[in-house]
């Protein structure tokens, strides 16, 4: 295992509840970690239907994005990211990125009807978006912990999860994923 921290990846399609699950962890978590969120990184691209946006690839953002990750990790900082995949080849390039780390991967998701919901209620995500997600996102791997967002709270999901983190055993799912692909 590398020097650097500790990092919890938080997979999900749109509205599962990672992002608020994510800062309901920096709360509970004994040490400090980073909130690095897929979405977040999106944000620094040009806005759409610019030039600069029309030359950019998906891979290659998700690619630099990854790399961002590893950078974090490797000055030795704990990471909660933040991401969903929906290909294989992105969970494929991660996990062979983060094979020196110590790594936790956790599945978020929640009943379609509440993703509908919450996806509604954010208004920023166009209409069906979730839905076309779910069929893409969980499928790719397994995972050292899954998490339904609608029967517990966020504060509650993140003790839940602090917890599992403190008995946590050896390989993770990211090892285990890092030798069968």
């Amino acid at each position: 295992m590398c020097g650097g921290g500790h990092i919890i990846v938080l997979d999900g399609a749109s509205s599962a509840g990672k992002s608020t699950l994510a800062r309901s962890l920096q709360q509970v978590l004994d040490a400090p970690y980073w909130h690095v969120s897929q979405d977040h990184f999106w944000q620094m691209l040009p806005p759409k239907g610019t030039d600069q946006r029309n030359n950019l690839t998906p891979e290659g953002c998700l690619s630099g994005f990854h790399q961002a990750i590893t950078g974090i990790a490797a000055s030795g900082n704990n990471l909660i990211v933040d991401t969903g995949f929906l290909d294989k080849a992105w969970l494929v390039e991660l996990v062979h990125l983060l094979t020196p780390y110590r790594v936790f991967f956790v599945a978020v998701y929640c009943s379609l009807d509440e993703l509908k919901r919450r996806e509604r209620q954010r208004g920023d995500r166009p209409e069906g978006y979730t839905q076309s997600q779910i069929d893409r996102v969980y499928h790719h791997g397994f995972y050292d912990m899954e998490i339904d967002t609608s029967t517990r709270t966020p504060e509650a999901c993140a003790l839940l999860l602090k917890e599992a983190l403190s008995q946590a055993t050896s390989p993770s799912a990211f090892q285990q994923m890092s030798t069968d692909t």
